[in-house]
């Protein structure tokens, strides 16, 4: 059984007399491979949940359950070693052609404001380069 905390609001789960707070007090622990985090997109803004779990006091270990194990275990995926290629064969799998990306690089962060939105300008800027996968040349 998981438990999946998309739609609610990280910092009220985290706060004391809420009643979630007995729940979020076993997550790094007793419940560290049963929770799961789904975005609840529109009511809540994707960044605003990520960036809550992070502020709640929560331990790496249960924050990277939480993100990412959990649903990698539950769905057969292996999160460490995701290519690009298996990234655009999901996107083909799963989504309408037009949505499957040509370009695919694999950055250690976003650039954000402080406002922590993504500066989309900057990748613009960055380009295509030498780290870049192009699905079309490398399926060629």
């Amino acid at each position: 059984m998981y438990l999946e905390f998309g739609g609610l609001a990280p910092k009220y789960v985290a706060r004391a007399g809420t009643g979630w707070n007995t729940l979020f007090t076993m997550m790094p622990n007793v419940l560290r491979e049963q929770i799961l985090y789904g975005s609840d997109w529109p009511v809540m803004h994707p960044h605003r949940a990520p960036a809550e779990w992070r502020q709640s006091g929560l331990p790496a270990p249960a924050l990277q359950a939480l993100f990412a194990d959990n649903a990698a275990r539950l769905f057969g995926l292996k999160v460490a070693s995701v290519t690009a290629g298996d990234l655009i064969d999901h996107c083909a799998r799963a989504t309408a052609r037009h949505m499957v990306p040509r370009y695919v690089e694999f950055l250690p962060a976003l650039p954000k404001t402080p406002t922590q939105k993504i500066e989309k300008f900057r990748l613009k800027q960055r380009g295509i380069t030498p780290q870049t996968h192009d699905m079309q040349k490398d399926r060629a």
